[in-house]
């Protein structure tokens, strides 16, 4: 965190990914008492910050909710808005109908491969993903993949867990966006019903692949 262009402080891990601290960095200009005022601001600031990006994860987070939903509520603000629907079968299998009227309400999506917000995909917000994720961990930042790419080839030494904190899944040798895989994965199941099938046209500029890559993803 820099101000008028000097570093004075940085955001540190807290209880969980939704909820940074911040510490100071070392000052001669400042006393005792300053140097909590200063902190405290900043805590509030970058609090601002994170609420503003993120604004659905919090309010699901917040919301007086109770129950199978409120776990699956607290699961989806660990993993910073998205997860595999596996991670998430014992709070799915009991879900009621009003449970899943609420997560709807919320922006939720329940889908084959994954449980998501779909507003946490925009650039603002895998940004702001990106970053809490890297406090939490005491990682180095990393940043997510430029914005409209929907499918990306994983860097060497990025894990696997940073791409799925910010929405892409790790499918053979690429990594995919969340919202693009449940697609695939819906037609993909739509076909199978029918027995063996080809590979598309349409998958293949689904993920803005060529055919061998495509195949490799499903």
């Amino acid at each position: 965190i820099a101000w008028q262009g000097m570093r004075v402080a940085q955001p540190v891990a807290g209880s969980d990914p939704l909820s940074p601290q911040v510490r100071m960095l070392p000052s001669a200009f400042l006393t005792a008492e300053m140097r909590l005022r200063v902190e405290a601001r900043l805590a509030r600031w970058l609090a601002t910050q994170c609420r503003s990006a993120l604004a659905p994860l919090y309010a699901l987070r917040d919301a007086p909710l109770s129950g199978a939903v409120r776990g699956l509520a607290f699961q989806l603000g660990e993993a910073l808005g998205s997860m595999r629907r596996r991670d998430a079968a014992a709070q799915l299998a009991v879900l009621s109908s009003d449970d899943r009227r609420a997560l709807r309400q919320f922006g939720v999506r329940l889908g084959v491969e994954s449980v998501w917000i779909p507003a946490l995909l925009r650039p603002r917000a895998l940004a702001m993903r990106a970053l809490l994720w890297s406090v939490f961990r005491a990682a180095p930042p990393l940043s997510p993949p430029a914005p409209g790419l929907v499918t990306v080839a994983p860097a060497d030494g990025v894990p696997s867990a940073f791409y799925e904190a910010v929405g892409y899944r790790g499918c053979g040798a690429r990594a995919v966006r969340i919202d693009i895989l449940e697609r695939l994965a819906v037609r993909l199941l739509r076909l199978a019903r029918k027995g063996p099938f080809a590979l598309a046209a349409d998958m293949t500029s689904l993920l803005g692949l060529g055919a061998a890559d495509t195949g490799g993803v499903i």
